[in-house]
């Protein structure tokens, strides 16, 4: 990168990366952008001095239809990559996925918060829960994490082994297809559920991604 940063925060957007926050939150050179095509960095203009957010208070971000999404505990930004400026970001979104498990899915932003799952409708500025969905054990928030899975969303959470005395957890995954069936409503199937690993109680999952190799 152009500028050594501590913790960034990167997105992937129309097949490039973005990646912001500096030490300096007065740093002109608070975001910048990867192009594999043509394997540069680029600087990016930063928000107005006045909007910035301090980059020690960054504590998600989110690509959601050609904009950036970043939050923290003071306010938030999103950055237009088409049109390449700088606005306010909806605070109700920020709402419920800035301290929980999240991912995008073709645009659309899912979280898991208080034993269920919602999605954002950013049309009407409301979080609403994914209908149908069956099939998955209740597990606390903290333990599970979110992936966009090839348009469906992959989850992976992690459960005490109790024939081990608790010395031992067994992390579980789930894939869950998507279906929206009106603008209103997004609906989820189960498709798999399965074991995949046996870990220490000690281990704990920081994110999940999604590959194709």
């Amino acid at each position: 990168m152009l500028v050594e940063r501590d913790y960034p925060h990167a997105n992937v957007i129309d097949g490039k990366i973005y990646v912001a926050g500096d030490s300096n939150s007065t740093s002109p050179d608070w975001m910048e952008v990867f192009d594999p095509k043509t394997q540069t960095w680029e600087l990016v203009s930063s928000p107005p001095a006045e909007v910035r957010l301090l980059y020690d208070t960054i504590s998600t971000s989110a690509g959601i239809e050609g904009k950036v999404h970043i939050f923290g505990s003071c306010n938030g930004l999103a950055y237009d990559t088409r049109e390449g400026r700088w606005e306010s970001a909806d605070m109700e979104m920020d709402s419920e996925w800035v301290w929980f498990s999240y991912c995008v899915v073709e645009n659309v932003i899912y979280v898991y918060n208080n034993e269920e799952f919602k999605w954002y409708d950013s049309t009407v500025r409301l979080w609403k829960v994914l209908k149908g969905l069956k099939g998955l054990p209740k597990f606390p928030r903290y333990t599970a994490r979110l992936a966009d899975f090839g348009g469906k969303m992959a989850v992976l959470w992690g459960r005490g082994v109790a024939s081990s005395g608790y010395v031992d957890k067994i992390i579980w995954c789930a894939v869950i297809a998507l279906e929206r069936r009106s603008d209103q409503e997004i609906w989820g199937k189960v498709e798999w559920k399965e074991p995949v690993l046996k870990v220490p109680k000690s281990c704990s999952i920081d994110h999940a991604l999604a590959a194709t190799v």
